[in-house]
């Protein structure tokens, strides 16, 4: 990867994101991240997908989990055990 600003590709994408959400925050409703867009690249997407619904959640807006797809199964795994203890839960419903 080129050096720059951001290396990580949790921060690349949160950033990219950022900077659609602050162009479009007096024109769009409703934001509605595809969550397998994050997951194909692992925990760190998953990261991004959650600073970015936090940033929607900052900027008073709303955002809609679109968390169908498919998703391989240690994967699916992980985000059963999550919902279980409430955390993936309590990111999507703030």
């Amino acid at each position: 990867m080129a050096k720059g600003k951001y290396q990580d590709i949790d921060e690349i994408i949160f950033q990219f994101n950022k900077r659609i959400i602050d162009s479009t925050l007096d024109i769009v409703p409703i934001y509605k991240p595809q969550i397998a867009f994050y997951e194909a690249y692992g925990l760190k997407g998953l990261m991004a997908y959650k600073r970015t619904l936090e940033y929607i959640k900052e900027n008073d807006s709303i955002s809609l989990g679109d968390i169908k797809g498919e998703i391989y199964l240690p994967l699916q795994k992980c985000m059963v055990k999550l919902i279980l203890k409430g955390i993936l839960k309590r990111i999507l419903l703030q």
